[in-house]
């Protein structure tokens, strides 16, 4: 926190299982860190069964978000469905099809499409699928253009 200049960090993600006891340890941690208020939610990145995550209910403090792969060729419904149950967020990466695909799904005539006729870029209405599909996206892009 002091070489990143703040006073707590906002969410802090235990990515990818191990498949070992160390995730759990690791997830320890986080929960004594965000007991301490030097994390204000803890989560999980890369976990896509509900078995994967419901393992982490036997822990003092569940998930707060599960940060996985999702676009609209890969919408996770059934996990989805389980994290609004139990009140987890589910923050996507790649909304846009990760690497290599982007071009895909920024080209593909139905979301092309749908951006006519609302006046919108294709990426736009990339992002609006993930609102109102009730995920939180986080599109990426090395150009500061489409950063802006």
């Amino acid at each position: 926190m002091k070489k990143l200049g703040v006073d707590y960090i906002d969410l802090c993600l235990l990515h990818q299982s191990g498949g070992n006891a160390s995730d759990d340890k690791v997830y320890k941690e986080m929960i004594e860190s965000q007991k301490k208020g030097k994390i204000r939610s803890i989560g999980i990145s890369n976990f896509y069964t509900e078995k994967a995550v419901r393992h982490f209910f036997d822990f003092e403090i569940k998930p707060a978000v599960v940060q996985n792969e999702n676009h609209i060729f890969n919408q996770e419904e059934e996990l989805k469905s389980f994290c609004q149950k139990n009140n987890i967020y589910i923050e996507s990466y790649y909304p846009f099809g990760g690497r290599g695909n982007t071009k895909e799904h920024l080209e593909n005539p139905v979301i092309q499409k749908i951006a006519k006729a609302h006046g919108k870029t294709s990426a736009q209405v990339l992002v609006r699928w993930h609102l109102q599909s009730g995920f939180i996206a986080i599109p990426g892009s090395s150009n500061p253009k489409h950063i802006l």
